[in-house]
């Protein structure tokens, strides 16, 4: 694991495709669960028109409903806090990879300066 990670935060590239990768399956995994969310809807409605046909206690029903679709709902509103969260640090992470990689093209560009510098003082030498 500490490989892997070693690997991701010093090559920018695979860091870069790591973190787009990580926000696809986060989108992806929100979208599927509006899709969830939507079908459980259609079902709940389906299911107090059973209960209306079959001359039940709907209010009861629906204030026990209402009950489970507030816990529901807080517990993905923490959902969405982590998810803007990883957003947020997975944006921080392409910013700082982006840094390394300015920084690494001036480092690779001075490198190269000097060693031109030193084959051309190489070469002078050997002229004389």
């Amino acid at each position: 694991m500490e490989n892997i990670f070693n690997i991701l935060t010093n090559d920018s590239l695979l860091g870069g495709i790591a973190v787009i990768l990580l926000l696809l399956v986060t989108m992806s995994i929100i979208k599927k669960m509006f899709k969830i969310v939507f079908i459980l809807i259609i079902a709940i409605v389906l299911y107090f028109a059973f209960l209306v046909y079959q001359g039940k206690d709907v209010e009861e029903t629906f204030q026990d409903l209402q009950e489970k679709v507030e816990t529901v709902k807080d517990k993905s509103g923490t959902m969405v806090e982590v998810v803007n969260s990883l957003k947020e640090k997975g944006e921080e992470a392409l910013e700082q990879m982006e840094e390394i990689k300015e920084k690494s093209k001036d480092a690779f560009e001075d490198v190269k300066d000097k060693a031109r510098n030193i084959r051309e003082n190489i070469e002078e030498t050997i002229d004389q």
